[in-house]
């Protein structure tokens, strides 16, 4: 699920659009890619999580609006990737909670460069676990085809139109509070997002969570209902990200998240 907010375009919220699974989705699946099943407690601690809302601010500052900050909380220090890739994503991030977050903004990195639905789908294909969203029913397909369509262009991407993201800031929902296993993560990125056609550049931002499982080598997109975000993205480093929990993102290694 996604919130979205901008200095130019102020696109409101975006939900995951509902169909049936397209025959043509497929995934790449290894017999070593393998979930842990859970007990029923787990299972609807996880779904309790996951369905959590993030705070309100409570400050009445407006979302889409850039702020400056009067305050900072210490940042989330991400892990670096192996620098091995698959399907154009960074991996190898290890089995913690930051790694978790690490390896989703590498995959959002990677859909939003597609700038394509043809390319979220060979993405999602290789990072969703058994019982996942496939490229019918992830909330980006959805949300890259209204992107490209406010660009007057086709779902399946266009050479007039380039895309960009910078994960800024990053927050993990439960923080240990309930017992879903180590496993197992929700964690959200508030990202900005350049969009250039021909001479014209837009930012926007983009807020959003989504359920990850460790399967023994690498975190996946895991099964069930996508998680709440905010109705908007709130601007990076601003109070009002600040007081929705959001984080500025830090690393342990040199390399940056964005490069490729």
């Amino acid at each position: 699920m996604f919130g979205k907010g901008g200095w130019i375009n102020n696109l409101g919220s975006i939900t995951a659009r509902s169909s049936s699974q397209d025959a043509s989705d497929q995934r790449g699946f290894t017999a070593a890619h393998r979930v842990r099943a859970v007990s029923q407690p787990v299972a609807a601690a996880r779904d309790r999580v996951a369905a959590s809302p993030l705070p309100d601010t409570g400050s009445g500052r407006p979302y889409g609006r850039p702020e400056e900050a009067t305050y900072a909380p210490a940042p989330l220090l991400l892990p670096a990737d192996d620098g091995s890739s698959i399907a154009g994503v960074q991996s190898g991030y290890p089995p913690t909670q930051e790694g978790a977050l690490a390896q989703l903004a590498s995959i959002e990195i990677a859909v939003i460069r597609s700038a394509s639905t043809t390319g979220i789908r060979a993405i999602i294909a290789q990072w969703t676990a058994p019982g996942g969203p496939t490229a019918s029913t992830w909330a980006w397909t959805a949300t890259m085809t209204e992107l490209l369509a406010d660009f007057d262009a086709p779902a399946t991407g266009s050479a007039n139109v380039a895309m960009s993201a910078e994960p800024s800031m990053g927050l993990l929902k439960n923080a240990a509070a309930q017992a879903v296993g180590e496993d197992w993560a929700v964690p959200c990125l508030d990202m900005t997002v350049d969009i250039v056609r021909g001479n014209q550049n837009t930012q926007i931002t983009i807020a959003d969570c989504q359920r990850m499982v460790w399967d023994g080598t690498r975190w996946l997109i895991a099964a069930g209902a996508e998680p709440a975000v905010p109705p908007a993205a709130p601007w990076p480093s601003t109070d009002a990200a600040y007081e929705a929990g959001y984080r500025d993102l830090g690393s342990t290694s040199p390399r940056s998240l964005s490069s490729p």
